[in-house]
């Protein structure tokens, strides 16, 4: 059965359910889920996914953590789901902190048109051992990035940075350690700053502030 979303108009009020791939060719507004992983050892650092080169949208272009649609009748944190799903992590709801809803719009070459309420969520993570097990059919690798080192890279002061984390080998079928150099280019396109922004409310979250914001 084709995956059903709710749909929504300009205002957040629900209008209706329609099948997922229908609403974005359409340019229906909906609502998906967002968390960022972040971390303050050995440094403050933000995790990367890596998207599988199977996927229709960016594939192999970095992005958001965690993230995923919302089923028709969810509620944004019915989300948390997702970061099980594609990180092979389990999380409790209260180790969320809420950042808020960002609005997402991009006309993509393949006709569709993205039209996203975004509900963005804070995550601090870092066992002594982390224990990703991430999904290779959506997720291709997990990397950590530098928070002054992405600064860096999104103001121009850099060209590229490099992350360590693990990507997924086909040969042996798992996932390896591997050291990764990137570009702005090896990010999924948006039109905010949105990796920007949610790089300085994870410093702001590190110093042991709330209060966090990201539209």
């Amino acid at each position: 059965m084709a995956e059903q979303i709710d749909i929504f108009d300009a205002n957040l009020q629900k209008i209706g359910e329609m099948e997922r791939r229908e609403a974005h060719y359409q340019g229906q507004w909906h609502r998906t889920f967002h968390c960022w992983l972040y971390r303050g050892t050995p440094e403050p650092q933000m995790l990367l996914q890596l998207r599988a080169p199977r996927m229709k949208n960016f594939p192999e272009k970095l992005d958001v953590s965690a993230a995923g649609h919302l089923d028709s009748g969810e509620e944004p944190i019915d989300g948390l789901r997702e970061i099980k799903e594609e990180l092979g992590i389990d999380v409790r709801q209260e180790d969320l902190l809420y950042a808020g809803e960002r609005v997402e719009v991009a006309d993509q070459d393949n006709g569709q048109k993205n039209r996203e309420y975004q509900s963005v969520y804070l995550l601090r993570y870092e066992p002594d051992r982390p224990n990703f097990t991430p999904d290779p059919d959506e997720v291709w690798g997990l990397f950590w990035i530098s928070i002054a080192d992405g600064l860096n890279l999104f103001s121009g002061r850099r060209a590229t940075v490099e992350m360590a984390g693990m990507e997924f080998d086909p040969q042996t079928s798992k996932f390896l350690e591997k050291v990764r150099t990137c570009t702005v280019k090896d990010f999924v396109p948006r039109i905010q700053r949105y990796y920007v922004a949610a790089m300085i409310n994870i410093d702001r979250a590190l110093s042991g502030m709330t209060d966090v914001a990201i539209s």
